[in-house]
C-alpha cells in the first residue's frame, strides 16, 4: 500500500470530535478491500493471524511503525471479517532510500 504520510498515523487520523478524516478513511476502506480480494480466495474458516507492517521510506523522516497500528488494525478488522483479537501486530521495520513510500502489509494465518 502506498504511504500517504500522516494522514494514517494515530496521531492524526482521528478528528478531535472522534470522526476519522477523509483521506484516512479512503486509504483504510482501499486496504481492507485488498485484504479482503485475498483472504476469500484462501482462508478457510476462523483462524488467528498476525499482521506484520514493513515500511520502504524516503528518508529517516518517517513515522513510528506503531503509530500506523491502529488504523491498519480497523482496516484488518474489516477486511478479514474478524474482531482484533484474533490477530497480533507486529512491527516488521523499515528500510530508507526509497523514492515512493509504501507500507508492505503481511497477513499470516497461524
Amino acid at each position: 500500500m502506498p504511504y500517504i504520510g500522516r494522514a494514517i498515523s494515530k496521531n492524526y487520523y482521528k478528528f478531535p470530535n472522534g470522526g476519522t478524516r477523509p483521506a484516512a478513511k479512503k486509504w483504510a476502506e482501499e486496504l481492507a478491500r485488498r485484504i479482503r480480494t485475498v483472504v476469500l480466495e484462501t482462508c478457510i474458516g476462523p483462524a488467528s493471524f498476525r499482521v506484520g507492517i514493513y515500511g520502504r521510506f524516503e528518508s529517516e523522516n518517517r513515522p513510528d511503525i506503531q503509530n500506523l497500528f491502529d488504523l491498519i488494525s480497523d482496516a484488518v478488522q474489516d477486511g478479514l471479517g474478524v474482531n482484533d483479537k484474533y490477530f497480533t501486530m507486529a512491527d516488521d521495520g523499515y528500510k530508507t532510500g526509497y523514492l515512493e513510500p509504501r507500507l508492505v502489509i503481511t497477513i499470516e494465518e497461524r
